[in-house]
């Protein structure tokens, strides 16, 4: 089970930019890619970047279609202004706190790889709940 202080230092490293994506790891010398290492990094958008794991990543498409319809619920926005608004403005609102902390804790996304494999059957109960069949892993 994700821990809150887990999901809270997840949640705060989105919001101000240094969070563990593959753009950043390799940036720093973690990797040696920044594709994203949930969907392979296939496409015009392999690099691992807060955007593709907010709207672009295969591997999340479930999980982020419940994002935006929650935060469309949460901000009166249309579902579709959701999806093009800025990932750093969808992170200020304060109304989508939650939503985005639940999109965390039902992806896994923002952990380490070798943190994915710690409680694999947790992270698939998630994202029964979350519509996705194998929570992103």
């Amino acid at each position: 089970m994700t821990s809150v202080k887990s999901l809270a230092t997840r949640f705060h490293r989105r919001r101000c930019g240094k969070a563990s994506t593959g753009v950043y790891l390799k940036r720093f010398g973690h990797r040696q890619a920044d594709k994203c290492w949930w969907c392979g990094g296939t496409g015009r958008r392999a690099a691992q970047t807060r955007e593709h794991l907010f709207r672009h990543c295969s591997r999340l498409r479930d999980q982020q279609k419940t994002l935006h319809k929650l935060v469309g619920k949460e901000t009166a926005l249309k579902v579709g202004k959701c999806r093009h608004a800025q990932i750093s403005e969808l992170l200020s609102i304060q109304e989508c706190n939650q939503v985005v902390m639940d999109f965390l804790a039902a992806t896994d996304v923002g952990k380490f790889p070798a943190q994915m494999d710690d409680g694999m059957e947790e992270a698939q109960r998630r994202a029964q709940v979350w519509g996705g069949g194998d929570g992103g892993l």
